[in-house]
């Protein structure tokens, strides 16, 4: 039997606030009536107020390499972690959780890869560069350092450690 895929890809996009748009198209989500663009961030977290030291307002590639020293000398152990500590959700109904698609949808099958859409022509959004990780439930299944910048197709497509998922 295979479990739903509860957490959806974060991702850190270190510009002065943190924002990701686009959606986890496989596993296929369910998005609610009322969500809206399901493009759309469903929180921020601002530089100013993330605790850590370091410019992100620079050039994607400078900003994801003050962010990573900044993250490795924190007490964070996952993306997941700080953004369940720091984020602040904007989207009315929205969760961290699974972000503005819903909770109670039917579970879907687990793909052999991960895939992010934002567009036809675009996965990742090449200007919003930084980590992203996915989750099975409590288990990290995948991570990586600068998601936009390695995953360029679109749909992006990720490996991920599905053995994980239960």
């Amino acid at each position: 039997m295979v479990s739903p895929f509860k957490c959806l890809l974060a991702s850190a996009l270190v510009v002065s606030c943190v924002d990701a748009h686009g959606w986890l198209s496989k596993p296929e989500a369910t998005f609610s009536n009322e969500a809206g663009d399901k493009t759309q961030f469903i929180a921020t977290i601002e530089a100013s107020s993330s605790g850590f030291k370091g410019t992100f307002n620079t050039a994607p590639k400078e900003n994801v390499a003050s962010f990573t020293k900044a993250f490795d000398a924190s007490t964070y152990k996952s993306l997941k972690a700080f953004i369940d500590d720091k984020a602040k959700i904007t989207v009315s109904g929205a969760t961290l959780t699974c972000g503005n698609a819903e909770p109670d949808a039917t579970a879907q099958p687990l793909p052999a890869k991960l895939e992010w859409y934002h567009s036809e022509s675009e996965g990742f959004t090449a200007s919003h560069e930084g980590p992203c990780e996915a989750w099975c439930d409590n288990e990290r299944v995948f991570h990586d350092e600068n998601c936009a910048a390695h995953f360029t197709t679109a749909p992006a497509v990720m490996p991920y450690e599905k053995r994980k998922c239960t």
